[in-house]
This record gives structure tokens, sequence and C-alpha cells, in this order.
């Protein structure tokens, strides 16, 4: 690969270190808590290492990308560029379900725990 292209890959990288640093505050809120519902941990856990995994994903779906565009076959580019944005979106938006996951399940948690209404 030309500088260009090491320059392009670090730059896909350089623009994840927002989401990468508040997932891994984010899981490291998580996983030291210890009053939050194990149900909830686990969809929070899921979620946001999803999300840190995408982060070092995309940045290498980038590099063959650019990879096999050098090497002429653009045509197989064009399929790598279309097959990643779209395994991309549809990661992105299971991560998201899995935080919505642990926001039900902790109200779920915390509905079960209120102790009932009695009745007058």
């Amino acid at each position: 690969m030309e500088m260009s292209d090491w320059i392009s890959v670090l730059s896909a990288f350089a623009i994840q270190v927002p989401v990468l640093l508040a997932c891994i505050a984010a899981l490291a809120i998580a996983l030291s808590k210890p009053t939050l519902a194990p149900e909830v941990k686990k969809w929070a856990l899921a979620g946001f290492g999803l999300t840190l995994v995408l982060c070092f994903a995309a940045p290498a779906m980038q590099f063959f990308l650019l990879s096999s565009i050098r090497s002429g076959n653009t045509s197989r580019g064009v399929v790598i560029s279309g097959g990643t944005a779209l395994l991309n979106s549809v990661l992105h938006a299971a991560s998201y379900l899995f935080l919505r996951a642990a926001i039900v399940a902790d109200r779920f948690v915390s509905h079960s725990d209120e102790a009932p209404a009695t009745e007058r």
C-alpha cells in the first residue's frame, strides 16, 4: 500500500477515537458498578462491546477496500464497499438494539423490585 492509503486508514481510525473512548468509559462503568443488575450489565456489555469492535473493524475494512482497488480489481472493490457499508449499518443497528434491551431490562428490574401497592 502507498503512503496515502495508510494515511487514509489512519484517518479512518482517528475518526473512531471519540466513539472508542466513549465505549471504553461505558464498559468500565458497566463493569465496575456492583448494583447494576446482571441482565442490564449483559445487554450493556454486548452493545458497547460490539460498538468497540466496530471502531476497529471499519478502518480494517477500509484497508481491504483500498487493497482491492489498488490491485486493479475495481469491481471487487465496489462489492466490498457495498457489503461493508451494509454490514456496518446492520451491526450498528444491533448495538443500538442491545443498548435498548439494557434500558428495557433496567426498567423491568426496577419495577419488579418495587413493593406492590396495597389496596385500601
